[in-house]
């Protein structure tokens, strides 16, 4: 049977978790499906149980990260679709099956992305909705969607996306969202994605705040729908401050920084900006606090 789905997992450590995303994938059933790993901690020599279609690539030199190891495993893939995993998360093996019934007509098929584990794999019922409004929910928090976690692409759609990609590290679940909204999409009402919070938390004693800073710059240079754009800086503003304020240097300057490259993108109009002012201004405020 040839291959139709390549589902490629990035791996530094978390041996037990990659377990677990491997016995949800159920290879033996999905015999279109192949695993490729690419282990990128030099340090340890991954090895699990033998299969023909779970192939591991050992990173032997200093790690590349998440990116390039997707640059790599996409290069390596047979499958006519792809999908990307990091080693602590989860896809529940029935998504592939409501591609298969779809007939693969769609370049992307995302479904919803939980932290809840008693949420995985059930369906949530939501009114019929354009894959951009859903998005828009997203960006609201009102729905959980991700870019890589409970996500499946086309092949030549994602290589194509990856041959332009400038990001160094950061925001590529959200970057692509965005790179497919003009593309054939589907989004299912399931659950299929389950996202690891409690080992994958971004933390603000590993981030680089100056790369973060340019990846972000990035993604709002993509971004052309203008309300798409305000939710997205707004959205970010928050989940930045909630690094900074876990960290235990320069927190008033790095967010003061932030709040400043925001008030001066020039695609957002006066009106948001001044909303950015005094959610900025709150958020500044509360670290003073705390810094006193």
């Amino acid at each position: 049977m040839s291959i139709k789905f390549s589902v490629c997992i990035t791996y530094f450590y978390k041996r037990d978790n990659l377990i677990d995303l491997l016995k949800e994938l159920k290879i033996e059933e999905n015999k279109d499906l192949e695993v490729l790993i690419r282990n990128d901690n030099p340090e340890i020599d991954l090895k699990i149980n033998n299969h023909p279609r779970i192939k591991i690539f050992q990173n032997k030199q200093k790690p590349i990260g998440e990116i390039e190891s997707i640059r790599f495993l996409l290069a390596k893939s047979k499958g006519d679709y792809i999908s990307m995993i990091a080693d602590d998360d989860l896809i529940d093996n029935r998504f592939f099956e409501f591609i298969r019934n779809d007939g693969f007509k769609h370049k992307t098929y995302l479904s919803l992305s939980t932290t809840n584990k008693f949420e995985f794999g059930n369906k949530k019922e939501l009114p019929k909705l354009s894959p951009k409004k859903k998005i828009l929910m997203f960006l609201g928090r009102k729905l959980y969607l991700s870019g890589t976690v409970g996500a499946v692409y086309q092949k030549d759609l994602l290589f194509n996306i990856f041959e332009k990609l400038k990001l160094k590290i950061y925001l590529m679940d959200v970057f692509l969202l965005f790179k497919i909204l003009d593309e054939s999409c589907l989004i299912c009402d399931n659950y299929y994605g389950f996202n690891n919070t409690k080992t994958s938390r971004l933390s603000s004693k590993h981030i680089n705040f100056d790369i973060f800073l340019k990846d972000y710059m990035e993604i709002v240079n993509n971004i052309e729908n203008k309300l798409i754009l305000e939710k997205f800086v707004l959205l970010i503003l928050v989940d930045y401050y909630s690094i900074v304020h876990r960290g235990e240097k320069f927190k008033i300057r790095r967010f003061y920084k932030f709040l400043i490259i925001n008030l001066k993108i020039k695609k957002l109009d006066n009106k948001i900006k001044i909303k950015l002012f005094f959610l900025g201004n709150f958020y500044l405020f509360k670290l003073i606090l705390k810094a006193i």
